[in-house]
């Protein structure tokens, strides 16, 4: 059987969830209520950061975000999931890191039970040059 990656990523007028055949509601996935909301407004303060070009509030937005993909995780425990964290995004563009190959994984990660243990992002090695 093929694994089922579902990746965790805010995007303009989304739901926060993405698999490769695009974006896909909560309600189509046997996730509970209460965090298909809390995706909702995760969603909702994404999408009011871009509309107002706030510069702080990125890293709680972020950070949420890796507890709701965590949620997600444990939710659909079949699933792969990876979470884009734009904090993390945000600061491998301030290295100048390119946002491609083994550098993607600074910002981009599965969820793995590491993850999920610690409720913190993994430890990430740069890629050697």
């Amino acid at each position: 059987m093929a694994v089922r990656v579902l990746r965790v990523m805010c995007d303009y007028s989304a739901h926060g969830l993405w698999t490769a055949r695009g974006a896909v509601h909560p309600a189509d996935l046997a996730l509970p209520a209460a965090l298909v909301a809390r995706l909702a407004g995760w969603q909702a303060g994404y999408e009011r950061l871009i509309d107002t070009g706030a510069t702080a509030g990125w890293d709680s937005h972020a950070a949420e975000g890796l507890q709701i993909a965590i949620a997600v995780k444990q939710a659909l425990p079949g699933w792969q999931v990876i979470y884009f964290d734009d904090d993390r995004r945000d600061m491998a563009a301030a290295f100048g890191w390119p946002a491609t190959g083994d550098w993607r994984g600074f910002f981009e990660y599965e969820i793995d039970a590491a993850v999920v243990a610690s409720g913190q992002p993994p430890v990430w090695v740069e890629p050697s040059k």
